[in-house]
């Protein structure tokens, strides 16, 4: 009977996990959510990142036309899965994010823009015309669908305005730059320009944007202003500098008056891209049925990751023949002294998976034995037979990880014929 308890747990443990965590995120407002479902999980997926998309596009967290705000949510949606995380339970999937957390869906677009502006200024100074003229085109696009920055803005249309005269050409490994901007142009309803078309007989897309904004009518400012009102997120990166660039061959100069944040250098650069994995080691103890200690490691990328532990009671109990619990022996009865000391091991591996901010559950089995001994009156030890168990070793629980420091609390089981609780604390790597 404890046997079958003890699996009713473990199998219905996650479940119980991920519905109460998506009760407690539909009822906290720093969370934005999405919910769908589906007849498989990828269907439940995508329906849960369509309606969190629906949601962001109800919000003022950026300046759209009326009307094309669900369609430029749209093309944020690879940025919106990686940003958010997911929980799911009973044919239901709910992808949410914390509102502290939303600028990540701009952080790419962001860089992205930034260093299309750099690349275009470094191209009109050395005279490049068509390529600083592509870039900058492509640079104003993304601005359009992030939130305002003015300097940003600022900076690429005095860029563009002494560029106004140039065709736009090609610009050779950057065409999935192209197609990107290809998808916001055709949300925003704007037709793409064909390459080397001349800008003076044909307005930028980013100019009729701009055009298109100012004679919005007045009641389509009413209805965002009506939106949740989200604080404004922090300014583009630009890059500093002030001084006035020469093109002799085409009688253009360019004052370039640019945001006052600090330059970038390579310098101040990172040596090398993050490695995204999470590690971490814990100290493990175990109390029931004797004390148990040990230690685990923990490594994971994104919500999923694997772990290794091994405990053990570190006490080596010579076993010199074998009773019964009631104390039958192959030769009669154990003369007890009423000393017991019990010798415990444990090595496992399983898989991590993380559940909402720094919460994740793991569950994993390997090979556990537990031996229960009695000492006699004559110093010999008599291992019990129905209080000793070997072979499959099974465990579940939770890893907290707030910042450095870790935590984790689970049960183990050997054989199904004991369960342990099994407490951890340790840092991250």
């Amino acid at each position: 009977m404890r046997r079958l308890w003890l699996i009713i747990l473990l199998s219905q443990l996650p479940v119980l996990l991920f519905g109460q965590d998506i009760r407690k995120i539909k009822e906290d407002p720093s969370f934005l959510w999405g919910e769908g479902t589906g007849k498989d999980y990828e269907s439940m997926q995508a329906s849960a990142v369509d309606a969190l998309i629906q949601k962001l596009s109800s919000t003022d967290l950026i300046d759209l036309p009326q009307g094309r705000e669900l369609a430029v949510w749209k093309t944020y949606r690879g940025d919106i899965i990686a940003a958010s995380d997911v929980v799911w339970d009973s044919g239901t999937a709910l992808r949410f994010i914390a509102w502290k957390e939303v600028e990540k869906i701009f952080a790419r677009r962001k860089n992205l823009a930034s260093g299309l502006y750099s690349r275009a200024s470094k191209a009109f100074s050395e005279g490049r015309l068509g390529e600083a003229a592509a870039c900058a085109d492509w640079a104003m696009t993304l601005l359009e669908v992030l939130p305002n920055d003015r300097n940003a803005r600022s900076s690429v249309m005095s860029l563009k305005n002494n560029l106004s005269k140039t065709s736009v050409a090609e610009v050779p490994g950057l065409s999935y730059v192209g197609r990107e901007v290809e998808g916001i142009r055709s949300a925003l309803g704007l037709k793409n320009p064909s390459t080397r078309m001349t800008t003076s007989k044909v307005a930028s897309p980013s100019a009729r944007l701009v055009e298109r904004r100012e004679t919005l009518p007045a009641e389509s400012h009413v209805a965002q202003s009506s939106r949740p009102h989200i604080p404004v997120l922090e300014t583009l990166p630009v890059i500093a500098e002030n001084n006035c660039v020469s093109n002799a061959s085409s009688g253009l100069s360019l004052v370039r008056e640019y945001a006052s944040t600090p330059k970038m250098t390579e310098s101040r650069m990172p040596s090398k891209e993050p490695s995204g994995y999470d590690c971490f080691i814990t100290v493990r103890a175990a109390f029931i049925p004797s004390y148990e200690t040990g230690a685990s490691f923990g490594i994971k990328k994104g919500r999923f990751g694997g772990y290794l532990s091994y405990m053990s009671s570190f006490a080596c109990v010579k076993e010199d023949y074998s009773c019964s619990y009631e104390g039958l022996t192959d030769f009669g009865y154990i003369w007890a002294t009423g000393q017991e000391k019990y010798s415990r091991f444990s090595v496992s591996s399983g898989v991590l998976v993380g559940i909402t901010g720094n919460l994740s559950c793991y569950a994993g089995a390997g090979y556990g034995s537990v031996g229960c001994f009695w000492e006699d009156v004559s110093g010999q030890w008599a291992r019990v037979r129905e209080k000793s168990f070997k072979g499959l070793n099974i465990e579940s629980g939770l890893v907290w990880a707030p910042g450095r420091v870790v935590l984790t609390a689970g049960l183990s089981s050997v054989s199904f014929s004991t369960i342990s609780p099994v407490i951890g604390l340790g840092i991250t790597l």
